[in-house]
This record gives C-alpha cells, sequence and structure tokens, in this order.
C-alpha cells in the first residue's frame, strides 16, 4: 500500500474486459475528459476530496477488449449514456483507444489466458510508465462460479469468460478490480495473487 502521491504519481492503464459497453465506453470517455477538463468529471467523483490539495492527479489510459469491434464513438451514440454534445469533439481520440477483440469463446481458458497475455504485452508496451490495472466489465453470469473439483485451466472459456481476464492479469503482475457478480475467485488464483503481491 502507498500513499496517495505515490500511486497517483504514475499514470494508470485501465484494462477493461468489456471496453465498449456502456460502463467500459463511459470511463473511456471521462479519461479523456479529465485530461483536460477535470472540473467537468471531479464534481460527480465521491472521492474528489481525497485529491484536493494533494498535488496530485494521475493520467488515465484505456485499453481493454470487446466483442464489438464497432468504433468506440459509434458504441457511445447506441449507449446514449453520455449526451452527443459532450463527446462528438472527442470521436477521434474515442476511436484511437485500443480495443482488442475478446478472446474466442471456444478456446479453453489456458489458451485465451494466453490470447490475453499477448494483448496486455501490447498494452504495456504502449503506455511503459502507467501502472496497468484490469477492470473486469463483463456481463453477470449464470452460475459463474467454480466448484472445488472444477479444472479452471481446462474448461471452456465461453463458459465463464471472466477467469481468462483475471488469471491473465494476475499472472502478468495485474491487480483485478471486478464490477461484477461473478466469483471468479478460486484457491489457484488466489494462491498466484498473494505470491505476485497483489
Amino acid at each position: 500500500m502507498g500513499t496517495l502521491e505515490s500511486v497517483t504519481s504514475r499514470p494508470l492503464l485501465l484494462l477493461i474486459a468489456g471496453a465498449k459497453g456502456a460502463i467500459g465506453s463511459t470511463l473511456a470517455l471521462a479519461s479523456l475528459i479529465m485530461r483536460d477538463q477535470p472540473e467537468v468529471i471531479t464534481p460527480y467523483l465521491t472521492t474528489a476530496d481525497l485529491w484536493k490539495g494533494s498535488g496530485a492527479s494521475a493520467t488515465v489510459h484505456v485499453a481493454g477488449w470487446d466483442v464489438s469491434q464497432r468504433p468506440m464513438a459509434e458504441v457511445m451514440a447506441l449507449h446514449r449514456v453520455v449526451p452527443e454534445s459532450m463527446w462528438q469533439g472527442m470521436q477521434p481520440a474515442l476511436d484511437q483507444i485500443q480495443v482488442a477483440a475478446a478472446p474466442d469463446g471456444g478456446l479453453s481458458v489456458s489458451d485465451q489466458v494466453d490470447y490475453l497475455r499477448r494483448d496486455i504485452d501490447t498494452f504495456r508496451k504502449t503506455y511503459p510508465e502507467a501502472q496497468p490495472v484490469m477492470i473486469n466489465l463483463l456481463p453477470a453470469c449464470s452460475g459463474c462460479c467454480l466448484a472445488a473439483e472444477d479444472n479452471a485451466e481446462g474448461m471452456a472459456g465461453g463458459r465463464f469468460p471472466d477467469l481468462a481476464y483475471a488469471r491473465a492479469a494476475i499472472r502478468c503482475g495485474i491487480p483485478v478490480v471486478n464490477f461484477t457478480p461473478n466469483d471468479f475467485g478460486d484457491p489457484a488464483l488466489t494462491a498466484t495473487a498473494a505470491e505476485k503481491g497483489i
């Protein structure tokens, strides 16, 4: 654990699983607005008071994965979460955000992890100074939990896609924030996270 200044002295790289969903695309837009007009966003942050007077404000980069390969500006228009007037002038920057194709659901979790780790390496090379954090915004799925007898590495990735993202991030030493009700914790994953200090 570090101080606020140590956390915010480096840019952040949010690696978003489900980057073109309603929440992911809004987060991507907010990261762009924060660079030039933080006053537009900070009143809506519940932690904004922590930043006042700290002298720290990290740049936030966004990259990630999605099944949709539509341009980011197009999904902004489809979701209609943010008024078009707020993002219209940022369309070129929105469409430059790196969003890779989600791994094929027919691959095993192990193969999906390998696929995602290659993407993570590419994203890290693009933003070498940034601290990556995996953000899981994939849709909730029923029955997404592991039984003690499940072999997570061998199961089909389409059954529980969150597993591959969490495993890939943790193996790369990246913390994971899960914004879904899906429980992707299992003893092997927890042990790997503990070994890596995350």
